[in-house]
């Protein structure tokens, strides 16, 4: 008779091939990607030598503007999801903690960002179930904007005349999706209390009307389109005539962005989106160079995001001295002599 193994042990063992699978298949498909992005760029490296930049400093400067107001427009929509579902943190706190928390979206796999996030936001005794919830409810609505933004240009692209199919599929997940919110816009939030009551995990307290969403998602619209026009300034300010237009460079930054979005579920996404951009960008440029400019975005898009993160965490110095000062002098006191 074959021995029989203890529960614990069996599900110490699934846990520990389930953590082994997931690191082998994030290093496998980052990998991978690479090895695409290498092998592009090796095909037409004499087609990138030989091709003519134009560097337009002024440009360059709009196109950083441009992201740092779309960035700002992503944590506007954050904070509002926050304050709906009943957070008692102060904005300053959200401020430094969503802009700390970007750092984390360079790695592979939702799970360094949602992590970061969630650990920043217990250390101010909120529950991690309650940060979970409403990542989840932010990544849903970025997805539902960023494809209504898609879908509203789609007459005007060129680069989709051979990605129909991604196109209709993209449509039908926007629109499910919206379906989805118009008739039940509280089943996700009842949805994830019933599952914080079974786990004995503090859940959202409050709910998420349909007025809600929409104003939630509203910041998420203009930051989807001021961050393709960002794209857009990049282009022009690294090649002389691209002859691209807005609504095309809005259409490929945000379709190549919801690939790398929707693709967070699995580990990947390092190097995705450069792949996308460059190759949606071939019919204005050479493959290779329509990488280069995408990763030479991606660079403009981390030097955004790191003065974000150095204002946040400025600020954050800011109120705590601020308040060490008021702690120290009372306000009966306030010129601090003894």
């Amino acid at each position: 008779m074959l021995p029989v193994f203890p529960n614990m042990f069996v599900q110490k063992v699934r846990t520990l091939l389930n953590c082994y699978g997931r690191k082998v298949l994030t290093a496998g498909l980052a990998l991978s990607t690479f090895a695409v992005f290498g092998f592009l760029i090796a095909r037409d490296w004499d087609t990138l030598q030989q091709f003519e930049w134009s560097l337009k400093p002024s440009l360059l400067i709009l196109a950083l503007c441009a992201h740092a107001v779309s960035l700002g427009g992503t944590f506007i929509a954050w904070k509002l999801i926050m304050r709906y579902l009943g957070s008692p943190v102060k904005i300053e706190m959200d401020f430094l903690f969503y802009f700390l928390s970007l750092a984390a979206r360079k790695i592979p796999s939702a799970i360094w960002y949602t992590g970061a996030r969630t650990f920043l936001y217990t250390q101010e005794g909120m529950s991690a179930y309650f940060v979970i919830s409403a990542i989840a409810i932010e990544f849903i609505i970025a997805v539902l904007t960023g494809g209504w933004v898609f879908i509203v240009f789609q007459n005007r692209y060129l680069f989709m005349e051979n990605y129909t199919w991604v196109r209709h599929g993209l449509v039908m997940l926007t629109l499910l999706l919206t379906i989805f919110f118009l008739i039940q816009p509280k089943s996700i939030i009842k949805w994830i209390q019933r599952r914080g009551a079974e786990q004995d995990r503090d859940s959202p307290t409050s709910s998420l009307s349909r007025r809600n969403l929409i104003i939630c998602s509203v910041p998420y619209l203009v930051a989807w389109a001021i961050g393709g026009t960002s794209f857009y300034l990049t282009i022009w300010a690294l090649i002389p005539s691209p002859g691209i237009d807005w609504f095309n460079a809005v259409g490929i930054a945000t379709l190549s962005t919801l690939i790398v979005l929707i693709g967070t579920i699995l580990p990947m996404g390092i190097g995705l989106k450069e792949i996308a951009a460059g190759v949606l960008l071939s019919p204005w440029l050479p493959v290779t160079v329509g990488l280069s400019v995408s990763v030479i975005y991606r660079f403009l898009q981390t030097f955004d995001e790191a003065l974000w993160i150095g204002l946040a965490y400025s600020l954050y110095l800011f109120n705590s001295i601020r308040h060490t000062s008021r702690a120290n002098f009372p306000p009966d006191n306030p010129n601090g002599v003894l």
